[in-house]
């Protein structure tokens, strides 16, 4: 108010302001922000705490929905239903058959696993997997030489040939490290922190602030909306302490 001469601007400029001048250099922005922030000790970068919350999306609020729509989207959903649930299957199967057990030995030396009977199933091929979302990783497959006649087979898994596993050792290692951090001192400290932290965040957002509900649709009005009030959450506080 003060800056617009104490006038009150017209709620079609505010929303030319924020779509068409502010959107290009929100991130600059917010950036710079934080950085001012940070340097006069108001936050931390040094850890950072992630959290997540439900807001209300800027949908329809109408109950009723036509007849046609609602028989076209049951079909689609009825395909992708039985799609997700092949996938589901298969994933359990390959979880159960072949993911290395608790019981196999990896020998990184030799780069083969040992299995309870004490064979050895050798790398027999690594494979480039891509995930849904364009992730690639490297997976290392691993197979048994001779399972026939094998007493813990029926326990081992289910497959009609020789056991094969598969496995990617750089997510183990990332895992592995995941979990030394977590179970340390310092990270038994962090831990105990990360509700308290980002969910005070939320309440005052949430809560005092009555933010429940967008009011701009899509990726990019989401992103600019709530980030515009994590950005006055954030002045907000540097107000309060230098007062």
């Amino acid at each position: 108010m003060w800056l617009s001469g104490m006038t009150r601007p017209d709620y079609r400029t505010l929303n030319w302001f924020r779509g068409k001048r502010l959107k290009p250099h929100f991130d600059e922005i917010f950036t710079q922000i934080v950085i001012l922030l940070s340097e006069q000790g108001f936050v931390s970068l040094k850890v950072q705490y992630v959290d997540g919350t439900k807001l209300e999306s800027c949908a329809n609020k109408y109950t009723f929905v036509w007849r046609g729509s609602v028989e076209k989207n049951d079909a689609k959903l009825k395909v992708r239903v039985a799609a997700l649930l092949a996938k589901i299957e298969k994933d359990n199967n390959l979880s159960s058959d072949e993911m290395p057990s608790p019981e196999d030995i990896y020998n990184s030396q030799g780069d083969y696993y040992v299995c309870p009977m004490g064979q050895h199933m050798e790398k027999v091929r690594d494979e480039i997997r891509i995930s849904d979302g364009g992730y690639r990783s490297l997976v290392s497959v691993y197979r048994a030489k001779n399972c026939e006649g094998c007493p813990l087979r029926s326990m081992c898994h289910k497959s009609k040939s020789n056991r094969q596993i598969e496995v990617n050792h750089q997510l183990n290692f990332y895992r592995r490290e995941a979990r030394e951090l977590l179970t340390s001192e310092e990270g038994l400290v962090r831990r105990s922190r990360r509700p308290i932290e980002p969910e005070a965040v939320f309440g005052q957002l949430k809560a005092n602030g009555m933010f429940r509900r967008m009011r701009l649709r899509g990726m990019t009005g989401v992103s600019l909306e709530f980030g515009l009030k994590a950005m006055a959450h954030n002045i907000k506080k540097m107000a309060q302490k230098v007062s």
